[in-house]
């Protein structure tokens, strides 16, 4: 089962809601009917129902280790890095609970794939959580995959592949 396309969908519903409620307010003072109307948007927001909501709620609750269901939910949350408000606090909270998980091959593949995109396109609060998973799951794929990316001419994206790359090779090191 796959949760992409949810994901997609309550993101997209979210930031239209937010978006209504801050064009709203910038037009709130200037008449009884923008007051309300601003009201009527702030209201629509806060009782948003979005189907993301019980599974976020049971990822923050119950151990997505003995829940293929709520593993399955992180990844594809990881890998469509939804980008609404709250949303970087809650992939926080799913890289570290990944990070004791024991992953199969095809799950490794994807959070592979979830940390490479992250040091190609993701440097935000988050990274450093992204890079903690990434100690934890090493692999040699991974490392493959890390090393033309901290010789690629964007300073930003060869930065983030050698903290990653770092990261790893600290947490190889403390295992000895």
């Amino acid at each position: 089962m796959s949760f992409h396309e949810t994901i997609r969908q309550a993101q997209a519903q979210l930031n239209a809601l937010r978006n209504e409620v801050i064009a709203s307010a910038r037009l709130r003072d200037r008449s009884a009917l923008h007051s309300r109307q601003w009201k009527e948007a702030c209201r629509r927001y806060q009782k948003f129902d979005s189907p993301l909501h019980g599974l976020m709620q049971r990822c923050r609750d119950e151990d997505i280790a003995n829940n293929p269901t709520l593993r399955e939910f992180a990844i594809d949350f990881l890998e469509c890095d939804p980008m609404f408000s709250g949303s970087g606090y809650f992939k926080e909270r799913l890289l570290t609970s990944l990070k004791s998980v024991p992953v199969v091959r095809v799950e490794r593949d994807r959070l592979n794939s979830v940390l490479i995109s992250a040091v190609q396109q993701r440097g935000r609060r988050e990274f450093k959580y992204y890079c903690r998973l990434a100690a934890a799951i090493y692999n040699e794929e991974l490392i493959r995959e890390l090393e033309p990316l901290m010789r690629v001419t964007d300073p930003a994206i060869s930065a983030r592949a050698r903290r990653m790359d770092a990261c790893i090779r600290q947490s190889i090191t403390s295992r000895r």
